[in-house]
């Protein structure tokens, strides 16, 4: 089947993603180089094996904020030093037979994969996973006894050097998870001032990509921030609200682009692209709008523009306000350490047995081939494997390419200046470069960014090759030709053993938008109407996100293109009429809004609702009645549309 054209990453536009810059992109590739550098100093200093593998896992180990990065450096110490000491007591059966240790090891696999897909441990499983199997298997080639038992302190060591630096670090120099919060709104704000002043496709871009990732990791970052409790707690509310405001200031904007009858005079455009800039520029200062002006309208002003321009004012009065927790939406009932089908879902138990058996299959061709040099394999399995073929497939891609550019750069590296390195002081400028070169795609666009993690692998795979100065042109291929091979396993394992579709995922997401959108209307909390707000255009990108992976699956699982198509449309009439819906159920009276909640079943046939008289009494939601109502047809026909499309599949 021909993949679809707009499928997958857009070529054309990857270079521009890689270019893109931003304070917060820089200080966190330059802070993932420097922990890097330390890293390697200090292995290379005392010489610790495997000491490329041990520089590469800081980036796993580094988020952008310092809490989570702490958090993240502690749960992994804890755990590594738990199975570390397990296995010690395990050492003598383990060493003494190979079958044994073969078992050991698919054993690990097997249950820290399943954790990986059925567990709140996901983050952090399959690195467990890693470092474990590939300890067992260095182990298997070493004397039992002493030697034995240094080479599983060592694996202790792949885990516990780049964790205890990396913290040493983070304390020092990661941002606070407020302070990035607070970064994130001035970028959006900012965004929504350039769209509205400029409103040329690139604006639209960066918007829509701020609106739908910025909002959601600022969620996290206030939470983390009122974990930490290094701020009060009438400032986290406070800047709960503002998030949130942000969300009426991005659909105000985007209500203003799609309906030309709803954009402002230019004066009063003018007056709110000044404002936004304004309250930016106080959060990007460290601080927050306490309180706002609203944006007055004239004459000028059509009755759907004065709408727009209230709805604006709706959110920039409310700086300011605190967003308590008894005010936002209900929490969701905890599950507990386990997803509540991890027992009852096949799909996890499948998931871990695949990529087990990927791994192992790796670990005993090298075996049986007598080439350890190519054990490269068995941690690509583990590095590669995702919950759905799509993403894995993506995945492996990324990988392969990440993986040529960086061991091309590595044996240039390698064969040009490495021969004429005489102190550590130039080797760790050469591994800051290579690795901050990787963590700048790393830190970019989620299409790009694991490719980053690749290049710096393949490049301290061939720059790193020992306590020493090395130049074996033989390991750098060894380790080239076992990523490769552990890419082949691993995909024809994502895709031939019980392969996974996006597909029921874009079903389920398009769903939960359908509800979020209900809600929206019935929902009497203004903050709970918002977050409903910024969750459903979550979704709807991430939905957009999952049809294009779809082209990386097998034609035996993707779903078909007019399906595809469908879904897309849907998306599109749910996008515009986000923005609508929710202004009307903004500015509207109690019972206004409750003559559309009929409106929203969307099981009804499409165009039942064609009639767009409206009783509307007040003169500035006549038009913007109207307009959702439109919209909402639309949104039906679009669903109708997408049921003809599933029945024909």
């Amino acid at each position: 089947m021909a993949v679809r054209a707009d499928s997958g990453i857009r070529w054309a536009s990857v270079w521009p993603l890689i270019l893109e810059s931003s304070q917060a992109r820089l200080a966190f590739a330059a802070r993932i180089a420097l922990t890097c550098t330390l890293v390697a100093v200090f292995a290379e200093t005392y010489k610790t094996p495997e000491i490329a593998l041990t520089v590469y896992l800081v980036f796993f180990l580094n988020k952008p904020d310092r809490m989570s990065s702490m958090a993240l450096t502690i749960a992994i110490t804890i755990l590594i030093t738990f199975v570390v000491a397990l296995l010690l007591l395990l050492a003598e059966p383990v060493w003494a037979s190979p079958a044994v240790r073969v078992l050991v090891m698919a054993s690990i696999s097997f249950v820290m994969l399943f954790f990986a897909s059925a567990s709140k441990l996901k983050p952090l499983a399959s690195t467990i996973a890693l470092v474990l199997a590939y300890a067992l298997d260095v182990l298997g080639s070493v004397p039992i006894g002493e030697l034995g038992t240094r080479g599983l302190l060592y694996a202790w060591l792949f885990v516990g050097i780049p964790a205890l630096i990396s913290a040493f670090v983070n304390l020092l120099v990661a941002p606070s998870p407020r302070s990035l919060a607070q970064r994130e709104i001035a970028e959006r704000l900012r965004a929504a001032a350039e769209l509205l002043g400029e409103g040329d496709s690139a604006a639209i871009r960066k918007l829509a990509r701020l609106a739908s990732m910025d909002d959601a990791e600022t969620q996290v970052h206030l939470k983390l921030a009122g974990l930490e409790k290094t701020s009060r707690d009438e400032d986290i509310a406070a800047l709960k609200g503002a998030s949130d405001c942000v969300v009426i200031v991005r659909s105000a904007v985007q209500l203003m682009l799609d309906e030309p009858q709803a954009m402002p005079p230019q004066n009063i455009k003018r007056t709110i692209e000044i404002r936004l800039l304004e309250i930016a520029s106080i959060f990007a200062a460290g601080g927050y709008a306490a309180k706002v002006d609203s944006v007055d309208i004239d004459d000028a002003c059509t009755d759907l523009a004065a709408s727009a321009v209230a709805f604006l004012n709706a959110g920039l009065t409310q700086f300011g306000e605190l967003r308590l927790p008894q005010s936002s939406k209900k929490p969701k009932e905890s599950t507990g350490f386990f997803v509540p089908d991890a027992f009852t879902n096949p799909v996890h138990m499948q998931f871990a047995f695949k990529v087990t058996v990927a791994a192992m299959l790796c670990y005993l061709i090298y075996s049986i081939l007598s080439w350890p040099g190519i054990h490269t394999a068995l941690i690509t399995c583990f590095i590669v494997s995702l919950g759905t073929a799509a993403e894995s497939v993506e995945k492996l891609t990324l990988r392969i390419l990440g993986c040529l550019m960086g061991a091309g750069l590595g044996l240039l590296v390698m064969l040009k200046v490495i021969p004429w390195v005489t102190s550590i002081e130039v080797l760790a400028v050469l591994v800051f470069a290579g690795a901050f070169l990787g963590a700048w795609i790393a830190a970019g666009d989620k299409h790009i960014s694991y490719a980053g993690f690749q290049i710096a692998f393949a490049y301290l795979l061939c720059v790193i090759q020992g306590p020493a100065p090395s130049f074996n042109m033989v390991v750098a291929r060894d380790r080239v030709l076992g990523i490769l091979l552990g890419n082949v396993v691993s995909y024809f394992v994502a895709t031939r053993i019980w392969p996974v579709s996006v597909g029921p995922r874009i079903d389920d997401a398009l769903n939960r938008a359908k509800e979020n959108l209900e809600g929206m209307v019935e929902s009497i909390d203004r903050w709970s109407r918002w977050r409903l707000a910024s969750e459903t255009h979550s979704i709807l990108n991430g939905i957009t996100s999952d049809i294009h992976l779809a082209s990386y699956e097998p034609a035996s699982i993707r779903p078909g293109s007019t399906w595809l198509d469908a879904q897309q449309h849907a998306v599109e009439a749910a996008r515009r009429l986000e923005p609508a819906l929710l202004s009307f159920a903004e500015l509207a009276p109690e019972q206004e809004r409750s003559r559309l909640r009929d409106l929203l079943d969307w099981r009804a046939a499409a165009g039942s609702y064609a009639n767009l008289n409206s009783h509307t009494e007040a003169k500035l939601l006549v038009l913007l009645e109207n307009l959702v109502r439109v919209r909402i047809s639309a949104f039906q026909q679009a669903l109708s549309h997408l049921k003809r499309a599933e029945q024909d599949e």
